[in-house]
């Protein structure tokens, strides 16, 4: 398995094209989670938090946010379902049932209208 460069992890976190099984879903959402995490807890030990906080809160929310919908959008893709029913994920509790349930139904076995099924694994 050869590393992924800076287009691939581009093409996975901002394009909403194609499919991807549930263990990408789960580590793409962990990874974005993270490195929020991360970012967040940097802010928050700074000589002056709330400047730094609201730099990290200015600079991350929106790409984040996009990396979650793209990365969501693939995932229903791969059951069929057109990326727009990402739209879900803004209404409270709802849209966390609906994350849980991707990271856990199974996709379609076969094609669809999204590309083959995604191939998570050694080459």
């Amino acid at each position: 398995m050869k590393p992924a460069g800076l287009a691939e992890i581009a093409e996975f976190f901002f394009r909403a094209r194609g499919r991807i099984g549930r263990q990408e879903y789960l580590l793409g959402l962990g990874f974005i989670y993270a490195v929020n995490a991360a970012l967040l807890s940097f802010a928050l030990h700074q000589a002056d938090p709330d400047l730094a906080l609201g730099l990290v809160i200015m600079l991350t929310t929106f790409p984040s946010t996009v990396g979650v919908f793209m990365v969501t959008a693939k995932r229903c893709h791969d059951m069929g379902l057109s990326g727009a029913f990402v739209l879900v994920l803004v209404v409270p509790l709802f849209g966390l049932i609906c994350m849980a349930i991707l990271a856990i139904a199974a996709g379609n076995p076969g094609p669809n209208p999204y590309g083959p099924p995604p191939r998570f694994g050694p080459d």
